[in-house]
């Protein structure tokens, strides 16, 4: 029975990937958040930073953004779903990047995603070739492609520092390309069409063949993204954070529509919304605070990036498991996830705001955060619980 229940969860994979990378990417935000729990109660004296920050954006980050890809790319452009070996890629990049990145082989740790890279831009553009899709993709899904082309440039950038022996600053700017630039234009495609779409049931048009004008604003937007990640590089952070926000703002507004409240009832929904929305919130308080940047910083990465991904995988397993009552409703294990979530922002800013016991604080951020993720996946569990092992 086993086996056979086995088989069938294989199975359902290509046309239901979240089923994989959901839970994987909750495994990889342990992975990369547990030890410092262990820090702040001094049971470990390794502060990990570096690790932390490739497990939860190489990791963690990239496996929801796999979820979202691999499910709504085929679907909207009515194509072929990912195949097993797109599938297998996606699945082993994010975990052998955080194994190698946690005893200090940043270098090796990249090849895996350098190779998902690879992968994952194939998949994406033979979506927007014709021959291989029986619908368009909408405009805003050229920023997926494009993100995948800054995340090598920005592990080509890392590459040199190192074989060049450049100065350190190279190094700052391929990591923040990796680390903020390539998820933000993430953001900008998906939220483009998940705002609309979820939040108020809106169609989002799909991209004209022949209007290569309308994913120019896209190409922009990630130039402008890259030139603020060189600005920080110089020494002038506030000046970028502002730069990231503004930017973010103006492509959310235009191409999300996000002043506009959703209409479609269910707690999934308005978290994605407020999630968006801190974002440029958090750019904003890092380059108006720029003492307490950090501050700013963690409302992106804790409220805009954590936030999203977790309230965007429920509700794509909700809708995809066929529990529209949960994606209408506001389930209790939701609930408790934006609790946790906000909790651990708090905790998160008081790192900052009272250094003085910044250690336990880490701690309780991250402890508050893994127990969002748990609440995540109580929530996918009880969307699976009267269809499991269903193809």
């Amino acid at each position: 029975m086993e086996t056979s229940r086995t088989q069938i969860w294989l199975q359902s994979l290509p046309e239901r990937p979240y089923r994989l990378f959901v839970p994987l990417g909750i495994a990889l935000a342990w992975g990369g958040l547990f030890h410092w729990i262990l820090f702040s109660l001094s049971l470990t004296e390794a502060y990990r930073s570096v690790f932390h920050s490739i497990a939860q954006i190489e990791g963690f980050l990239t496996c929801f953004a796999l979820a979202f890809l691999f499910t709504a790319l085929p679907r909207r452009t009515q194509s072929a779903p990912p195949t097993r070996f797109e599938l297998a890629v996606g699945a082993l990049a994010p975990v052998l990047t955080t194994i190698l990145a946690w005893p200090e082989f940043f270098a090796a740790s990249q090849i895996p995603w350098i190779v998902l890279a690879i992968v994952l831009l194939r998949f994406t553009l033979r979506r927007f070739r014709a021959k291989h899709a029986g619908r368009r993709p909408p405009a805003a899904f050229a920023a997926f492609p494009i993100a995948i082309v800054v995340a090598l440039a920005g592990i080509v950038t890392i590459a040199l520092y190192g074989a060049l022996h450049l100065d350190f600053s190279i190094h700052q700017l391929g990591r923040s390309m990796l680390l903020q630039d390539v998820f933000l234009l993430f953001i900008i495609g998906a939220a483009s069409l998940a705002i609309p779409q979820i939040t108020r049931g809106e169609s989002v048009p799909d991209l004209a063949i022949g209007e290569p004008r309308a994913v120019l604003p896209f190409v922009v937007a990630a130039i402008a993204l890259v030139v603020s990640s060189v600005i920080e590089m110089r020494g002038l952070a506030a000046i970028a954070d502002f730069m990231r926000g503004a930017i973010m703002l103006a492509m959310l507004l235009r191409h999300a529509h996000i002043h506009r409240l959703p209409t479609e009832n269910g707690l999934t929904r308005w978290l994605l919304y407020i999630a968006v929305w801190l974002v440029p919130i958090g750019y904003a308080l890092a380059a108006l605070a720029p003492d307490h940047a950090q501050l700013g910083l963690h409302v992106v990465f804790l409220g805009g990036f954590g936030l999203m991904v977790l309230a965007t995988g429920t509700h794509v397993t909700f809708a995809h498991e066929g529990r529209q009552d949960l994606a209408h409703g506001y389930p209790w294990q939701v609930v408790l996830m934006a609790l946790f979530v906000g909790l651990a922002i708090v905790a998160r800013s008081c790192v900052v705001l009272d250094p003085r016991h910044g250690k336990l604080w880490i701690g309780a951020a991250a402890l508050l955060f893994l127990l969002a993720t748990l609440c995540c996946g109580a929530a996918v569990a009880r969307a699976r619980l009267r269809t499991t092992f269903d193809v």
